[in-house]
């Protein structure tokens, strides 16, 4: 009893962390690798989902630029998001953090509007195959009925992000593409707003 009232502080922090953020993977886990897998593959859904195709590492400054295979046709981040501002989410559907925060998300594509914003989501699924991912997040899009376009992730765009150990994190990145900010852990709407005025302010 005299161990808990001493050390009280201690126990609080350790569980609001665990509770904030979900370890990216267990010891015997791999990320998914790139294996090229075609969106022709993926389950028929209507879902913004497609799997990655490439991820290079920042140059001069500029965030790590990637693509991926959208409905056959490859898509560069840095060209779908030049001159925007960008709030870039790493998550994972099994990351009960994750899932609390997508509803706030999803209110903040939703009132986008003029504000020169684009919302993308990077899904670090727990599997080495890219056709069960593209499948399962696919499914858990359309069932959650998201409204931003979500890329599954591989190993190459976790390390090109500095290393992705835990999800959710959030980049908040700038219109030269820059990033302001990088955010661990789940974070509500007013928090996130907070952050979004700050940075296109």
């Amino acid at each position: 009893m005299r161990f808990i009232k001493n050390n009280i502080w201690i126990i609080i922090i350790g569980l609001t962390l665990l509770t904030a953020s979900c370890a990216k993977k267990t010891e015997d886990q791999k990320p998914i690798s790139d294996d090229k897998t075609s969106q022709s593959d993926a389950p028929k859904v209507v879902a913004q989902v497609y799997p990655l195709i490439s991820a290079e590492a920042p140059k001069n400054g500029i965030t790590a630029d990637f693509a991926w295979d959208q409905n056959g046709k490859q898509v560069r981040f840095s060209e779908f998001t030049k001159g925007k501002f960008v709030l870039l989410n790493f998550w994972g559907t099994w990351c009960p953090p994750c899932r609390r925060e997508l509803p706030d998300l999803e209110q903040i594509a939703a009132e986008i509007g003029n504000k020169n914003l684009v919302v993308i989501g990077v899904a670090m699924e727990r599997t080495t195959s890219m056709t069960e991912a593209l499948s399962g997040v696919s499914t858990f899009w359309v069932t959650n009925q998201m409204n931003y376009p979500v890329i599954i992730g591989t190993g190459d765009l976790f390390d090109a992000y500095g290393g992705i150990e835990a999800v959710p994190t959030t980049f908040l990145i700038n219109d030269k593409g820059k990033i302001v900010n990088s955010i661990q852990g789940a974070r509500t709407k007013a928090d996130f707003d907070l952050e979004l005025n700050k940075m296109m302010k």
